[in-house]
């Protein structure tokens, strides 16, 4: 049996890895169901989060948020799930903004890591 959050974050990524819609909304709740001590759902959370923005064109503010989340002291570290939607982020990116600033450092902090 899976447990009500589980199913949330399911939901959440494969609506991100397909670039559903329904994505920003399946993530929103999934993050409302996971406790604050959740750290790792969450983290990955988040990196979706980043996905559907960047997926809609917000590239800036999705390369940001995720640059955000895998820099950040508190981080608990990459994740197969992680790595997964850090490199959805960067195919999405569009060719023209493939040089910018977060997607350079993102691609340099991600790059090699293996789970």
């Amino acid at each position: 049996m899976f447990r009500e959050t589980q199913l949330a974050w399911a939901g959440g990524y494969v609506n991100t890895l397909v670039g559903d819609s329904a994505a920003e909304t399946a993530v929103s709740a999934a993050l409302d169901l996971y406790p604050a001590n959740a750290y790792q759902p969450r983290e990955n959370l988040e990196m979706m989060r980043a996905a559907t923005l960047v997926q809609r064109r917000e590239v800036d503010a999705g390369l940001n948020h995720a640059l955000g989340i895998v820099t950040d002291a508190h981080s608990v570290g990459p994740s197969a799930a992680r790595n997964i939607i850090t490199q959805r982020i960067l195919r999405a990116v569009p060719a023209d903004q493939r040089n910018h600033p977060a997607a350079r450092d993102l691609r340099a902090i991600t790059r090699g890591v293996v789970i």
